[in-house]
C-alpha cells in the first residue's frame, strides 16, 4: 500500500534542495511512484522538479530508474499545469546539462523539441524567453529545427518562431 508520507518527505527534499534524501526516499520506497507523483501546485512531477536544480545528478538518477518505454511514453511528455514538459521546464530554469542529456541520450525526439505548451512555446522559445542562451544554441543545432528558405538561407522552423498570441520569438527574448 502507497505511504503518503512519502510525498511530504520528498516534496521537502525537493524545497530544501536535498537531492540525496530524495533519491533515498526513492531507492527505500517501492510503492512510490515517481512518474505520476504530482509535487507541486503547479503539477509537477519529479521529474520537472528535478530539472531545477541547473545540473543533471538528479535527473539522471530519476532516468535510470525507469525503462526506456515508461520515460517515453509517460514521463517525459507529462505535462504541468502550464503544459509544460520536463525539457520545457530545463530549458527555462537554463539547465543545459538537462537538456543535454534529455536530447543527447536519445529520451526526447526531434518532434518533441517541437511540442508547444498552452500558450504554443516549443522548449526554445521558452529559453529564448527565459535567455537561456546555451539552451537556444543546443537546440537549434538539433535536426529538425531548422529549416531552408526559398533563397536557401537557414532560419527557425516556423513552431519556435511566434507563439499562439502571435508574439514572436524576439519579443519574448527581449
Amino acid at each position: 500500500m502507497f505511504d503518503f508520507s512519502s510525498v511530504k518527505e520528498s516534496y521537502e527534499a525537493v524545497i530544501e534542495g536535498k537531492w540525496e534524501d530524495l533519491e533515498e526516499i526513492f531507492d527505500n520506497d517501492k510503492g512510490f511512484n515517481i512518474s505520476y507523483l504530482i509535487m507541486t501546485v503547479a503539477k509537477d512531477n519529479a521529474f520537472h522538479i528535478a530539472v531545477h536544480s541547473k545540473s543533471e545528478q538528479p535527473l539522471k538518477h530519476l532516468l535510470e530508474r525507469l525503462n526506456h518505454d515508461q520515460m517515453c511514453t509517460n514521463v517525459l511528455h507529462t505535462i504541468n499545469a502550464y503544459e509544460n514538459t520536463v525539457l520545457h521546464d530545463a530549458a527555462i530554469n537554463h539547465n543545459i546539462a538537462a537538456v543535454k542529456l534529455l536530447v543527447g541520450g536519445g529520451y526526447v525526439t526531434d518532434e518533441h523539441l517541437l511540442e508547444q505548451n498552452k500558450s504554443g512555446q516549443t522548449p526554445l522559445l521558452k529559453a529564448a524567453a527565459f535567455g537561456s542562451t546555451k539552451v537556444i544554441k543546443y537546440l537549434a543545432s538539433q535536426p529538425g529545427q531548422m529549416m531552408t528558405t526559398g533563397d536557401n538561407k537557414q532560419q527557425l522552423d516556423d513552431k519556435h518562431r511566434t507563439k499562439n498570441d502571435t508574439t514572436s520569438i524576439l519579443h519574448a527574448a527581449v
